[in-house]
């Protein structure tokens, strides 16, 4: 018998997030979402967390609940992210950069950090992070976001 694989995806409420969920999820994988608000996939073999991916406490206990769920994570995909109203650098708060960097370069490194412990058990994983095309266009208003990505 051929074990289903487990596919851990975050940023899963809405968007590319969704779409990949509900993609893997057709296809046979297991898939274990978060995102920080509720998710709107209903299906057996999808588990919704809400959790915050800045947390590392909420990151730790969400891949716990994906080992203790499934017995194993095969794959991750770091997708969440804080795409921010397109303004000036010089008229972006630091408010709006902290969440920013907090977010897609913090979050992903901690959600790959917990991960890879999980992976490393099994000596076999994947861990895909996904970039946006916001890095190569240079389009005006964009230098925080294009910059965490």
């Amino acid at each position: 018998m051929i074990q289903e694989r487990v596919l851990a995806i975050t940023g899963t409420s809405r968007g590319i997030g969704l779409g990949m969920a509900t993609y893997f999820v057709a296809h046979g994988y297991r898939v274990a979402g978060c995102s920080r608000g509720e998710g709107s996939l209903l299906n057996a073999k999808y588990l919704h967390s809400r959790i915050d991916v800045t947390d590392e406490k909420q990151v730790r206990r969400w891949i716990r609940t994906i080992r203790d769920a499934y017995g194993q994570l095969d794959v991750l995909v770091c997708n969440a992210a804080v795409v921010p109203r397109p303004a000036l650098m010089m008229a972006t708060s630091g408010e709006t950069l902290d969440a920013v960097i907090r977010t897609n370069v913090v979050g992903a490194y901690l959600v790959c950090r917990e991960a890879a412990k999980a992976m490393l058990l099994k000596r076999c994983g994947r861990i895909i992070a996904v970039s946006s095309m916001a890095t190569g266009l240079h389009a005006e208003g964009t230098s925080v976001y294009a910059a965490s990505k």
